[in-house]
């Protein structure tokens, strides 16, 4: 398994093998202008998952892309890995 400090890993082999609890998933939904020779306006948008161990490599990950990218707000998170926000969660359950 591949893992950077800078970049992370990948979420759907470390969480299997670490468990989710203990990792911080980092997103981001971003876009910026694409440099072409058309008249026209043409926008490169890109998302992204990456799993980490401490919340500071996330937060560092997301402040390098954000230098080049621009996320909407709310589009560019580092949320703990046993959290109820979990891609594909619904959240607490209800008794």
């Amino acid at each position: 398994m591949r893992y950077k400090r800078d970049s992370g890993g990948n979420c759907t082999a470390m969480i299997p093998y670490y468990g989710p609890a203990a990792l911080w998933i980092g997103r981001i939904a971003a876009q910026r202008p694409m440099n072409t020779s058309s008249d026209r306006i043409f926008t490169d948008a890109r998302t992204a998952e990456r799993c980490f161990f401490t919340e500071m490599e996330c937060r560092t990950w997301l402040a390098r892309l954000t230098l080049d990218w621009a996320p909407k707000p709310g589009f560019a998170t580092c949320e703990p890995g046993g959290g109820v926000l979990m891609r594909g969660g619904r959240g607490p359950v209800k008794p």
